[in-house]
């Protein structure tokens, strides 16, 4: 081995050594953490099927390494009135669906959606997020009670329209003419019509009904909402808070979201969307 060959083997030798004191730098002295960022001024509340819900938009950056995002969850606190210090409700909620938006040349942006799940975050690129957050005791309450009043509904119609399930009555439908099946479903839809404004003044009706509207917690008042990044390799926490506060008459607009669920859970026709609340955060 030749004097050149030696340096080139010293050289290779230092950079090794070089990346390994970078290495050991990083990992033992130079912490990394995940920085979160907010974005715009709103966040946006619900009451669907899906229970209570909060959507945030923001960034999050790695700093001095990357992270493997094991996944995101919220807690909801509402202040007790006059006490800054207590917290007369506190609730957990899990991340459910990422919104992504497809920008076009005309028009709206198309929105798609996709579940939820960990994913690495690179020191080298930040990562925009619009995370739809909802409360699973919530939502298995809700689901619980639109599923018991959809057996009741349909229970109905199989007692009053019966005889329309019939398999002499399906073999007669091929007889028909086109416009005698016209009038047929015209006919079948005005019984359901007749059938359903009965079903609404019924107590299996009114009573889910007003556990619907019970189990909806937003009220008026002061509230926080705390946002934990929980990280795999390494293994870490990273906070961020969302103060921000609820008028009555905002609320109030969540009033019709019951019956409006109700209705898309009987097949009925909508008296309207449902509301969702763009808040101001603080």
């Amino acid at each position: 081995m030749d004097f050149i060959d030696i340096l080139k083997t010293l050289a290779l030798i230092w950079a090794s050594f070089q990346l390994l004191l970078i290495h050991l730098w990083r990992k033992l002295f130079r912490q990394g953490e995940i920085k979160i960022y907010k974005e715009g001024k709103h966040i946006v509340l619900g009451y669907s099927s899906d229970g209570i819900s909060i959507s945030l938009q923001g960034t999050l950056r790695a700093v001095n390494q990357d992270f493997f995002i094991k996944k995101i969850g919220l807690t909801l606190r509402k202040q007790s009135p006059g006490k800054e210090s207590n917290w007369e409700l506190q609730k957990k909620f899990e991340w459910r669906w990422l919104r992504r938006a497809k920008l076009k040349a005309y028009g709206p942006a198309d929105v798609d959606f996709e579940e939820a799940k960990a994913r690495m975050i690179t020191s080298k690129d930040p990562v925009p997020f619009d995370i739809f957050f909802h409360d699973p005791a919530s939502a298995t309450k809700v689901q619980s009670l639109l599923e018991a009043l959809y057996s009741k509904w349909t229970e109905k119609l199989r007692h009053e329209l019966g005889i329309f399930e019939t398999q002499d009555f399906v073999k007669g439908i091929a007889a028909l003419t086109q416009e005698e099946k016209a009038d047929l479903a015209e006919y079948l839809s005005d019984a359901q019509k007749r059938s359903y404004a009965e079903f609404q003044k019924e107590t299996d009706f009114l009573t889910c009904l007003q556990e619907l509207r019970d189990e909806c917690y937003w009220r008026e008042g002061k509230y926080e909402i705390e946002m934990l990044v929980e990280t795999d390799d390494p293994p870490g926490t990273f906070k961020q808070r969302w103060p921000f506060s609820l008028k009555k008459e905002k609320v109030r607009t969540l009033d019709l979201n019951p019956l409006i669920m109700i209705q898309q859970t009987c097949g009925q026709q909508k008296i309207g969307n449902l509301v969702y609340l763009y808040v101001e955060h603080q």
